[in-house]
């Protein structure tokens, strides 16, 4: 259940991403044309303004034009006069005056063309700029619907992306209502599972309860099968006292820290082949109940039992003594027991 609920909690993450890069696409795009209606608008001005100039343009050319077309009649008109200049005598000083008065209005008319020339070089140099400047401007707004292009192809990635985790998510979702049907059969189960166990509880109980009585008879049995036990052992010892006559005679001395240990024990069956017994030195001097009144091995050191060659061991631990046809002569040797101390076996 956790880590549905982390999936679902990364899902509504990636798609609060999706809807902020979404609109902030969006508001982009919308920035975007913004700058690109100021710039048609700004290239709408720019033409009314060629325009504006080239009208101008074109009405000084049409004044330019009339000018020339009258300073050719007055040149023809010049021409005819100086051909009758011998009937137009009385007409020169006339003539003079208006040729005068026609050179002055020419002078005016090349000042106002000069003018004009001034004025149509400088709007064709504001025309270059502004030509450069609406090149520029292209320039920008292509760069700007490129950029626009890129917005748009991410916008709908983004739309896309948003889709697939649309469609992850309903899946997850159908993924979550069947993980929770399943978390609700194995609710019943486990209750069902526990209500099993509360009956197997009681049954334990009353088991444990059974088991304790068990254990008091078990007790009972036991004391009554050590005193069976005890009698038995009694009545054997008394049985091997009274068949069998086991005598030794050893003698123990120590010589430089080595305890030495020799002599005959006899009494024992007469076997054919040799046999092994265990030779040791117990707590106590008494052989009663079969030697258990000899409790265990000598230890005061509190080790484990071992042979006579291993550092750890009983001290009383002397290994095995062999017999042959009744009797075993002892001759043993050891450098942990002692004849005095605190491992002494006296």
């Amino acid at each position: 259940m956790d880590s549905i609920k982390k999936k679902m909690t990364s899902l509504s993450q990636a798609t609060d991403e999706a809807n902020t890069r979404a609109q902030e696409h969006e508001r982009e795009t919308r920035q975007v044309n913004e700058v690109a209606d100021k710039s048609e608008e700004q290239i709408r001005n720019i033409q009314k303004k060629m325009q504006a100039l080239e009208g101008q343009l074109d009405s000084c050319t049409e004044k330019l034009f009339d000018v020339t077309t009258k300073y050719e009649d007055k040149e023809k008109h010049f021409s005819n006069a100086e051909g009758d200049v011998g009937a137009l005598t009385r007409r020169v000083v006339l003539l003079e005056e208006e040729v005068d008065r026609s050179e002055r209005h020419l002078a005016n008319a090349i000042t106002d063309l000069a003018k004009h020339s001034q004025r149509a070089d400088h709007a064709v140099k504001k025309r270059q700029q502004l030509e450069n400047f609406n090149t520029a401007s292209e320039e920008q707004c292509d760069k700007l619907e490129y950029q626009y292009k890129e917005d748009k192809f991410t916008l709908a990635e983004s739309e896309r992306k948003y889709d697939d985790i649309a469609r992850k998510l309903h899946g997850k979702e159908e993924e979550l209502l069947r993980g929770n049907e399943r978390c609700e059969a194995c609710e019943r189960k486990i209750i069902d599972l526990e209500e099993e166990l509360q009956a197997v509880g009681q049954n334990l109980q009353q088991l444990e309860v059974s088991e304790e009585k068990a254990l008091k008879r078990e007790e009972t049995y036991l004391g009554q099968m050590k005193s069976l036990n005890d009698s038995l052992k009694s009545a054997e010892n008394r049985e091997e006292n009274a068949t069998m006559n086991i005598q030794s005679t050893l003698h123990l001395r120590e010589v430089g820290g080595k305890l030495f240990i020799d002599g005959v024990i006899y009494g024992l069956p007469h076997d054919e082949a040799p046999n092994l017994h265990g030779f040791h030195i117990h707590e106590h001097g008494k052989v009663g109940s079969r030697c258990l009144d000899a409790g265990g091995h000598f230890n005061p050191r509190g080790t484990q039992h071992g042979g006579p060659k291993d550092k750890i061991r009983h001290i009383g631990d002397l290994g095995n003594v062999q017999s042959n046809h009744g009797k075993i002569y002892v001759n043993v040797q050891d450098t942990q027991a002692s004849l005095s101390g605190k491992y002494s076996v006296l």
